[in-house]
Parts: C-alpha cells; sequence; structure tokens
C-alpha cells in the first residue's frame, strides 16, 4: 500500500498535458521588417519569441527580400492573414548551416520556464500552406522543412521535409495542412530554436504574379517538472509516510 502511494505521488509529479507553445496566426507586415508575428500561445510554463523572417538580399526583380511589392506580403486571398512569399525568392536546398542568408528562413524560439522542461515527444508542428498562381502552367507549392537547433543555432537538425500543394488552376489558392513530427527533440530544459525553410523550386514572378505561403504555425509540447523538482516531490511523500509510519 506504502508503494502504490509513492507511486501516485512521483505519477502526479510528472503527469501533464500536452498545450500549444508556439502559435503564429495573425500577421502584420511592413516593408524591410522583419517580425511577421507575435506569438498567441499561453505561455504559463515557457516563453515563445516572436516570429522573425531572417531572409536578406534581394529576390524577384531585384526587390528586398521584406519588400511587400515583390517577395514578401500578407496573403491577398480571402480573409486569410497568413504571410505569403515570392517563388522567385528562393530555389536553395540544404541544410542550414547556421548563417541566416537569402533564403527564405523564419525563425522562432521556445524555453520553458519556472522549473519546468518541455518534452516534444509525441507532438507535432503544424502549418496550413498556400500557393497560388496567375499564369496557366501548374504551379510547384515549394518544400516546407522544419529544423531545430538545441546549440543557439550554431548547428540545426532537420525533422522533416513537406511538399506544399501544387496549384493547378489558374487565379486559385490552394491550400493543405502539414505537420512535422518532433519526436527527435525529447525534452528539453534549454531554449529550443526552430527555423521553417521553404524552397520554391525556381519558378519566377512577384508575389502579385506567383506565390507560396504559410498561416496557423502552431508548435506542441508538454510542460513537465525537471528531474530534481520531481525527485523533489518523490522524496517528500517518502518523507511523509515514515513520519506517519513513526
Amino acid at each position: 500500500m506504502k508503494l502504490k502511494t509513492l507511486s501516485i505521488l512521483l505519477a502526479l509529479g510528472t503527469g501533464a498535458n500536452a498545450a500549444v507553445v508556439a502559435q503564429y496566426s495573425t500577421f502584420a507586415h511592413a516593408n524591410n521588417v522583419a517580425q511577421i508575428s507575435t506569438d498567441a500561445s499561453a505561455g504559463t510554463d515557457w516563453s515563445t519569441t516572436a516570429l522573425l523572417d531572417q531572409a536578406t538580399g534581394t529576390g524577384a526583380g531585384g526587390g528586398t527580400n521584406q519588400s511587400s511589392t515583390t517577395n514578401r506580403r500578407l496573403n491577398p486571398a480571402g480573409a486569410a492573414s497568413g504571410i505569403v512569399y515570392s517563388h522567385a525568392r528562393e530555389g536553395d536546398a540544404g541544410i542550414p548551416t547556421g548563417t541566416i542568408g537569402e533564403s527564405t528562413w523564419v525563425t522562432f524560439s521556445v524555453a520553458a520556464t519556472g522549473g519546468k522542461s518541455l518534452d516534444f515527444t509525441g507532438q507535432i508542428a503544424s502549418a496550413t500552406m498556400s500557393t497560388w498562381s496567375s499564369i496557366s502552367t501548374a504551379q510547384d507549392g515549394g518544400t516546407w522543412s522544419l529544423y531545430y537547433s538545441l546549440n543557439g543555432g550554431t548547428t540545426w537538425n532537420i525533422t522533416s521535409a513537406q511538399d506544399g500543394p501544387d496549384a493547378t488552376v489558374q487565379s486559385t489558392e490552394v491550400t493543405a495542412s502539414l505537420s512535422w513530427n518532433l519526436n527527435a527533440i525529447g525534452t528539453q530544459s534549454g531554449q529550443v530554436d526552430f527555423l521553417l525553410d521553404a524552397v520554391s523550386g525556381g519558378q519566377g514572378g512577384f508575389t502579385t504574379q506567383r506565390y507560396l505561403g504559410f498561416d496557423d504555425l502552431i508548435v506542441n509540447a508538454t510542460a513537465v517538472p525537471e528531474p530534481s523538482s520531481t525527485a523533489l516531490l518523490g522524496l517528500g511523500g517518502l518523507a511523509l509516510m515514515l513520519r506517519r509510519r513513526k
């Protein structure tokens, strides 16, 4: 009976429900401003940064990568507030080296607070992707890769690469939900940096001609006590049982 009581105490110390630890669904835009969305998660046991567009240099038509007229703007279709990019902006491939350059990369960070850790085991990140073209031929939806870093962005590890939806009907936006498995991140007490990279396939055109983009970017994790906190809870329960025994 005493062992059962101790097991219950330990379970109470480690049990938790999965929560949204990062949420970007209300986008804003200004020319040459990196911040494109603030975090909307209820960060009780974690802190999450704003979503930043890290692209530099030039893209379609020689415009700056954060320009609203050539390379980046709010989604013009329907009521969606997502961000869209010109297909001509990027055609790169490969794992990021840590140097943020002219790629269509957005970054954000999540860190546990209050003596907690974040467990990403069995959790996913998800987003709604969109593709649109004013030309009559099919438009490639690009490939969206989600990376994470556990050393401040010095090295990046890929979770997976997912293909966005192809636009096959002229001037009709196509959307699809994509998700990335976060198992490889495991449980972390320190900061986890994320990087979402879109590779367009090299097709041209401004955002007013051809674009791919995303909306409702969400990351899930479980906030759990750090191992030291769990151990203290277990020892406290054991001490209480021994005291009652006396």
